[in-house]
């Protein structure tokens, strides 16, 4: 077997620490403000929620997602109040992979939890990190599919490969990747996406660019921001 270069050991360690770093921050908010918080999406929602896919999180500040203090906000977030528009990737790409997975389903499949509020309020109690600042644990999201009889296969770090993710396209419907906007430098954030299945190709939904669509999984992943972006976990989920 093939040694790992020193170049290849850095980039892995990287990705584990940060998958470390998710795991260690995850928890929960006190109770009174995840149900307050939730009161208020769920009425918000009413008004203004869609039921397709999510594609634009800088405009969601009318919904809510955690806490955070005045420095907390000042270091964080440029001074701004911390809403789903800053925080919510994750949310986001688990809403919008359940709608691509009822899709694939056919008519007539509902899943439970399919309100955007809900999930933030599912997650706000279990998989939130640090109070919302850091977002959700990428685990959080695979245990939620798995509890709601969902089929998952996952990997990250340098087993994402070609190979493997053509695996996934023939046994896989929907698709969550974890990237780092910028190389592997962990300051310039982390961003989550669905990749659904469609006719034209496959497509990264909630990206900063407009909607585009690759013939494969792989391209969809590897060609985030152009290829500026590092993806260091993909989740595949499966209707059973």
């Amino acid at each position: 077997m093939a040694q790992m270069g020193a170049s290849q050991f850095r980039e892995n360690l990287m990705d584990k620490a940060t998958m470390a770093v998710f795991r260690l921050l995850a928890g929960g908010l006190k109770k009174k403000t995840a149900h307050e918080q939730y009161a208020q999406n769920e009425a918000a929602w009413k008004e203004k929620g869609t039921d397709s896919f999510v594609e634009n999180q800088p405009q969601l500040t009318w919904l809510l997602y955690g806490t955070a203090n005045k420095l907390e906000r000042k270091l964080f977030f440029h001074g701004r109040d911390l809403t789903a528009a800053e925080n919510s990737c994750e949310v986001i790409a688990t809403y919008n992979a359940l709608l691509a997975l009822e899709r694939a389903a056919g008519a007539g499949k509902k899943h439970k939890h399919r309100t955007l509020p809900e999930l933030l309020y599912l997650f706000s109690k279990k998989g939130i990190c640090y109070k919302g600042i850091f977002g959700t644990d990428p685990k959080a999201l695979e245990r939620f599919f798995r509890e709601h009889n969902f089929r998952t296969a996952g990997c990250r770090g340098k087993q994402i490969t070609e190979e493997r993710l053509a695996e996934y396209e023939k046994d896989y419907d929907a698709f969550i990747m974890t990237a780092f906007n910028e190389g592997q430098n962990p300051f310039s954030m982390v961003h989550t996406m669905c990749i659904s299945k469609e006719k034209q190709g496959y497509c990264r939904h909630n990206d900063s660019v407009r909607l585009k669509y690759y013939e494969h999984l792989y391209d969809a992943v590897t060609d985030y921001r152009g290829g500026r972006g590092h993806a260091f976990c993909v989740l595949a989920i499966g209707n059973r």
